[in-house]
């Protein structure tokens, strides 16, 4: 009985030694997998075309700091959806992260007879809101609203129809922007504005446009599911990973 009790221990031991490898070499193929190397630029004229077609326009706060410093393109190959990966100089709360820019992105949808837009979704911290097109609107360039310093993205009439988390949050980033945070100071944000100065009418006036389409480039077009990696390279600056789709 004493040996198969000593033998039992020793089974045990050896199981939980190879869960334990088995985790660990999970956690190390996620978090240190090589990225994929083959990053073929699509340069066809017809995804270019589409590009340009679609581009939303952004609406910015006349006092955004940051500009908008790199921009990428992604088709879905295998639905009619366009990424647009875009790129700010930094978040106004994260002067010290490690990532040099602040990663947002849209999608749109068009229709198949390659028309107009149908859908249109931005990522706004964390949640992923979406705009749908009746049959009767011909949008070719949708609207979006970029929040100042943070750049959370809000689609065409997000007031307007959605559910009350965009309204409520924007007036809590407002809140703290304005009255509570005092932005981290490093070397890297020495310049940078430490509150909003203005009131809650000024926070939401989109005075400035941005085109898009004026901004595309060939050699930063891609058509693939999985980008991210495959941006990290060509853009060659760490960045915060998305999710890829909304759909």
């Amino acid at each position: 009985m004493k040996d198969g009790a000593q033998y039992r221990v020793q089974y045990t031991s050896l199981v939980k030694l190879i869960i334990i490898f088995l985790i660990l070499y999970c956690y190390l193929s996620f978090f240190f997998k090589k990225p994929d190397m083959d990053i073929t630029a699509i340069n066809h004229d017809d995804t270019f075309t589409l590009a340009e077609k679609f581009a939303p326009r952004l609406h910015l706060n006349g006092k955004e700091f940051f500009g908008l410093k790199d921009l990428f393109v992604v088709f879905h190959p295998d639905k009619p959806v366009i990424a647009y990966h875009l790129f700010w100089e930094d978040d106004i709360d994260f002067p010290n992260d490690g990532q040099p820019n602040d990663h947002e992105i849209i999608w749109v949808q068009y229709s198949h007879d390659k028309s107009k837009v149908i859908s249109l979704w931005t990522y706004w911290h964390g949640k992923i809101l979406e705009k749908r097109f009746s049959n009767k609107e011909v949008v070719k360039n949708p609207d979006v609203y970029i929040q100042w310093g943070k750049h959370g993205s809000l689609p065409q009439k997000w007031d307007q129809g959605f559910s009350i988390r965009p309204g409520m949050e924007i007036y809590i980033h407002y809140f703290l922007c304005r009255y509570i945070h005092k932005h981290n100071r490093s070397v890297l944000s020495t310049n940078w504005p430490e509150r909003f100065d203005g009131n809650f009418r000024d926070y939401l006036t989109f005075s400035n446009i941005l085109e898009l389409n004026k901004l595309i480039s060939k050699e930063k077009i891609l058509v693939c599911i999985d980008s991210n990696n495959k941006i990290r390279i060509l853009f060659k600056e760490n960045f915060s990973y998305k999710i890829e789709w909304p759909t």
